[in-house]
């Protein structure tokens, strides 16, 4: 009878290690394909693109993938490669609350145990630490905007594709951040003079009533004292320079009293130019640097 008991043991042992061998290979094929769309920037094209055309982060992936400008990336890319039933990777956006705004999000994967668990939705206005203190996902590393970092993690493999109850972070993505990365990855910070000769250089004259270049960030240096300047809104300054209208869009509300004065350093989008006009259109404008007195 000891020996069958032992017996048992040895097989139950022996399959759990046979078990773990194989879910430990099925992990790391799922996440070497995580790793080869991380690496494709698939989900940077996905939110960032949305973003920058929206000026506000999609509710899903279904939303952003619908967007008319995204062509080249397939269903297949899509596919949460861990998912037992073919769903798609999930995208959540974050809420900042000293901020009031959905300036970050979230790409996550079903994990391991192949099921999503977390169903938050843009009505829930979650916060990441909220997120992490509520699902508490497999990983503590992943990608931070466009910056690749590998994805891992440690832990029972079999134990947790039979009983898992958690979700893999993917990516995270923080607007603020990315616009300020993207502005000054050349380290340039333009004058007006500069920002306009600049958009000049563009060749406007061939390109119709209207300029659009998507993806160009600028970095520019307003002293507003010594400028033409005028506030449609708490997010909206127009700014008059010779024959030239600049109009910078913030991503927040910005600026709470009518009057202001001092020295802006501003991250922007550059969105378009209507040459009838001379209009500058720039959007996801944020203050990195100021010394305003209201």
């Amino acid at each position: 009878m000891k020996r069958i008991v032992l017996y048992i043991i040895i097989l139950l042992i022996s399959f759990l290690i046979v078990a773990e061998i194989i879910a430990r290979k099925y992990d790391q094929y799922c996440i070497r394909k995580i790793n080869e769309s991380l690496t494709s920037f698939i989900y940077e094209y996905l939110i960032l693109d949305f973003y920058k055309e929206n000026l506000r982060m999609p509710n899903d992936i279904q939303e952003s993938k619908e967007s008319p400008w995204i062509h080249h990336i397939s269903e297949e890319q899509l596919i949460d490669p861990y998912s037992r039933n073919n769903d798609r990777i999930r995208f959540i956006p974050i809420y900042n609350k000293d901020l009031c705004y959905f300036t970050s999000g979230i790409v996550i994967s079903s994990g391991i145990d192949g099921y999503f668990d977390n169903y938050c939705t843009k009505n829930d206005s979650i916060t990441i630490n909220q997120f992490k203190n509520r699902n508490n996902p497999y990983n503590t590393t992943y990608s931070i905007n466009t910056k690749y970092k590998e994805i891992e993690w440690k832990g029972i493999r079999i134990f947790n594709y039979v009983f898992g109850n958690k979700d893999l972070i993917i990516q995270y993505f923080d607007i603020v951040r990315h616009i300020k990365f993207s502005s000054h990855f050349t380290n340039n910070i333009y004058s007006l003079n500069e920002l306009i000769e600049r958009i000049y250089a563009y060749n406007i004259t061939n390109l119709g009533e209207e300029l659009y270049i998507t993806n160009q960030y600028f970095s520019v240096e307003l002293d507003i004292d010594s400028l033409d300047c005028n506030l449609l809104n708490d997010k909206t300054l127009i700014v008059n320079w010779g024959d030239n209208i600049l109009e910078f869009n913030f991503l927040i509300p910005t600026f709470k009293e009518p009057n202001i004065s001092g020295h802006l350093e501003i991250a922007c989008f550059f969105k378009s130019f209507q040459k009838e006009s001379k209009k500058m259109i720039f959007n996801q404008a944020i203050i990195t640097y100021n010394d305003l007195n209201n």
